[in-house]
């Protein structure tokens, strides 16, 4: 299952209210790609991490994100690099 259906009602909430844009539309939008792939990264290393801020996911690869946006069932990449 990709990381965007499992995420909460919650967490589609924390996204929108970060990127100013309803969840529908941000691939609509003229949110950037790098702002869009932070706020995937945010959500999903404060899972394990709680204290884990948007500002910390800025400075993640974007091979992350990208890992967490593909099909792939469960990625090895290591969010630091």
């Amino acid at each position: 299952m990709a990381f965007q259906d499992t995420l909460t009602n919650r967490e589609i909430e924390d996204i929108e209210d970060l990127l100013e844009v309803p969840f529908t539309k941000i691939a609509d939008s003229n949110v950037s790609v790098g702002r869009m792939n932070a706020a995937f990264a945010w959500i999903a290393q404060r899972r394990e991490d709680p204290s884990f801020t948007y500002e910390q996911a800025r400075d993640l690869p974007a091979a992350f994100t990208n890992s967490l946006l593909s099909d792939d069932e469960g990625s090895d990449e290591d969010p630091k690099g």
